[in-house]
């Protein structure tokens, strides 16, 4: 409930925001990946390329400070690939489809009369609205032949998890350019394939944005 409390804050603040000097689009693409602790190193996570899209906008606060708030379309795909000899369980795969409101607070740094440094930091409010697990199996491994046998699919309810969220951007103009890092503030325990395995979502987005 708390959470589902939260993200109606945050869309609160999205929507006075909305009313605020500077509203952009933006679209970036995001690297994704678990924070994963797993018994034995049986597994690994392989990082994968997802994007976001969206609009957020900016209200100032001060002369150097903003408070920033959007709604972003996130997609992202992490996999999870088995580093123990004979496992019948290769990979695991997690495709998300998210809703995202971003709330951050910015603080300026003018360099010249055409271009600005900021820094932020603040919280993603995530509603999962799409996710789709792919477990792949192997009942015949061998060293020089690999086949799927059999694939198991099956999908999460829809749920909300928070990111905590900083990073550092440059704006020239109209255009801006982000590099943002989020990272759960909501670990979980998943089980893979009969051991405990700590799975902590984090990922690197690069974004940029358009101001109207």
């Amino acid at each position: 409930m708390f959470k589902q409390i939260t993200f109606i804050i945050a869309a609160i603040i999205f929507g006075t925001q909305l009313q605020a000097q500077n509203i952009k689009a933006v679209v970036g693409t995001e690297l994704s990946n678990y924070n994963l602790i797993s018994v034995d190193n049986q597994f690994s996570s392989v990082p994968s390329i997802g994007l976001n899209i969206g609009i957020q906008a900016e209200g100032k606060i001060s002369s150097n400070f903003t408070l920033e708030s959007g709604l972003l379309f996130r997609q992202r795909t992490i996999q999870v690939k088995t580093n123990e000899p004979g496992s019948s369980l290769l990979k695991f795969s997690s495709t998300e489809q998210m809703l995202s409101i971003p709330v951050r607070l910015n603080y300026y740094i003018k360099v010249n009369d055409k271009n600005q440094l900021k820094f932020f930091g603040g919280f993603n409010q995530n509603l999962i609205v799409n996710s789709k697990n792919k477990l792949l199996y192997d009942n015949e491994t061998s060293e020089s032949n690999v086949n799927i046998n059999e694939r198991i699919e099956n999908k999460e309810p829809v749920s909300f998890y928070n990111e905590l969220s900083f990073g550092f951007g440059w704006i020239r103009g109209r255009h801006e350019l982000n590099l943002i890092y989020n990272t759960d503030l909501d670990y979980s325990i998943r089980t893979i394939s009969g051991t405990q395995d700590l799975l902590g979502q984090q990922g690197l987005q690069l974004q940029y944005g358009f101001r109207f």
